[in-house]
């Protein structure tokens, strides 16, 4: 058997399968294993290159930590800080406490961090914004004035005015404050200020009383969406490529290992080798699947946005999130899972004709082994993730 017979059979099954177990070669089945990772990188890297994945400073990975650690604030007179480990917002990436501000003997909070990052960048290649929820006690009824700075190169800095914000707030939720950076409603102070070098932010907010609690989580840039080849193409590929590979290889042992030990219990003589190349074979109707994958991948799939709520965890914002990529995604998955539908179908009769040639078996029997078998390998499949 060669190598190029894998290829005949889309149109002549019964005479492929039945020359592989006659002459078995690893020739043939190790052709459709290089179409099929080929195929698969293929599928890959149109995916990869279609998703945009929110980016953030801090990323997050180890929670909000410009909001897990009181050391890293500066405060006016008469204000003290420190975390509130019980009071904080609920999500995988805001950690496990906010930060708290309290002013006793003084009727403004004046909270300063700068980053411990050299800088942020938030030109027009940068972050396009800066978040954070706040709560006050004993409410936004008692805010005076409010402001947010962000410090740049020496004293100069941009200024935007919070107080309608800070006036709007909830004792009862976390208020969620957004804002876009680089330009618009912000006011530059000091001719040095650059949006491409952001080193601190100054929370200013001024009350009607003296004795008031500010709580504050989450403080991010965030809103630059980069695809993960733009993060670490070398990476993600040679994942994808493995992950193929191993996906073939894994069911190719598991549908031969279970149709070798299903005839050995039938008392069939049957040698490994011709089943393992008819099966390899057979695994040609996988490589057409990632093929048409790659039509309906670039057909179908829009840009997909993963938005930093996506990942965030937050009760109702990644829902949201989820609901939306869901949307995007459908006509992608509804038309793969068709095609998956039509390839098992194809692929448990090439099994069956491959039972019937190996085993002699009348074709009732060769489609009972062929069904039991193949069930069983896409659901240990199923379970190992492949």
């Amino acid at each position: 058997m060669t190598a190029t017979d894998a290829l005949k059979i889309v149109c002549s099954p019964v005479k492929v399968l039945k020359k592989a177990v006659q002459t078995p070669s690893y020739l043939a089945p190790l052709l459709v294993l290089v179409l099929f990772v080929v195929a698969q990188f293929s599928v890959s890297y149109i995916v990869l290159s279609r998703s945009y994945v929110e980016q953030t400073v801090p990323t997050g990975l180890n929670g909000d930590l410009w909001t897990e650690n009181a050391t890293l604030w500066s405060v006016n007179e008469g204000v003290t800080v420190h975390q509130n480990f019980l009071d904080y917002v609920n999500g995988t990436y805001y950690g496990n406490s906010s930060i708290e501000f309290t002013a006793l003997n003084s009727e403004m909070i004046r909270a300063e961090i700068r980053l411990p990052e050299t800088s942020v960048d938030c030109s027009s290649d940068g972050f396009r914004n800066v978040t954070f929820r706040v709560k006050l006690y004993p409410g936004g009824s008692t805010v005076k004035n409010a402001s947010l700075r962000l410090l740049s190169l020496n004293d100069s800095y941009f200024v935007h005015d919070l107080t309608e914000e800070f006036q709007a707030c909830s004792t009862m939720y976390w208020n969620n404050i957004t804002l876009p950076v680089g330009g618009g409603e912000w006011q530059t102070v000091g001719s040095t200020a650059n949006w491409q070098n952001i080193t601190g932010v100054v929370i200013n907010v001024g009350f009607n009383e003296s004795s008031v609690t500010l709580r504050l989580d989450g403080l991010f840039f965030k809103s630059r969406f980069r695809t993960p080849l733009e993060i670490n193409a070398a990476s993600y590929l040679a994942n994808s490529v493995l992950n193929a590979f191993t996906q073939y290889i894994m069911r190719w042992l598991i549908l031969t290992g279970l149709v070798y030990f299903i005839l050995k219990g039938l008392k069939v003589v049957v040698l490994w080798k011709p089943l393992m190349v008819a099966v390899g074979t057979a695994f040609m109707t996988l490589t057409v699947q990632a093929i048409a994958s790659i039509a309906l991948a670039w057909l179908t799939l829009p840009p997909l946005y993963y938005p930093f709520e996506y990942w965030a965890g937050v009760p109702g914002e990644s829902t949201a999130a989820e609901t939306r990529l869901v949307a995007a995604v459908a006509k992608f998955y509804q038309s793969s899972f068709i095609l998956q539908a039509v390839v098992y179908a194809w692929l448990f009769g090439l099994t069956a004709i491959l039972v019937h040639e190996a085993a002699g078996f009348k074709w009732s029997r060769s489609l009972v082994v062929a069904f039991g078998s193949l069930s069983i390998t896409v659901l240990v499949g199923l379970l190992l993730g492949f």
